[in-house]
This record gives structure tokens, sequence and C-alpha cells, in this order.
């Protein structure tokens, strides 16, 4: 029998955080899709690990581009400088719905 060592009940509200994913996005179509289509498209994104000292098959790795869907959880009031670089419209959801 399996015992849960840990369960938390109660969210506890954030002073640093928004306590909701925020999703930018620079184009309002990319809104109606996700509504449409009632999911998030990944999006392929290169990272770089360099510090990681990865190797593959003998050969560094500097980067890898993976499938992604980004969420920030940034307080609104300090939204602007993210909004600037990922796009002007955005959805939000909380926590527990993802």
């Amino acid at each position: 029998m399996s015992k849960n060592i840990y369960t938390a009940d109660i969210i506890t509200k954030s002073i640093q955080n928004a306590d909701v994913f925020i999703k930018c996005l620079d184009k309002y179509s990319y809104i109606e899709d996700i509504l449409k289509d009632k999911h998030f498209k990944a999006r392929y994104v290169e990272e770089k690990f360099d510090y990681l000292d990865l190797k593959m098959f003998g050969t560094k790795l500097h980067t890898l581009t993976l499938p992604m869907v980004c969420f920030c959880d940034i307080p609104l009031n300090k939204l602007s400088d993210h909004i600037e670089w990922y796009g002007d419209y955005g959805m939000s959801t909380g926590f527990q719905t993802l």
C-alpha cells in the first residue's frame, strides 16, 4: 500500500505571481484558433544549453529544437515588457485547468 507523503488541498495566494497562467500572442487569429480547436498548439522553439556540456554519439550538443506551449505567471501590472516581446493579445487560465 503506497502512502502520500504530502498533499496540498489549499492553494495560497502569491504576492509575486499572477495565480493564473497567461498566454500572450501576437495575432488575434491565434486566440480564435485555440478556442475553435479547443487546444493550445505547440510551436517549435530552439533551446541553447551549451552550459550542460551534453554529448550525443560523441558530438557536443549546443541546441535542441523542442515543441512547446509557453505560459507565464507574471502579475498583470508587470506584463508590459512581456507583451511587447510576445504580443498584444492574451488569454489566461487558472493553474488547475492545465
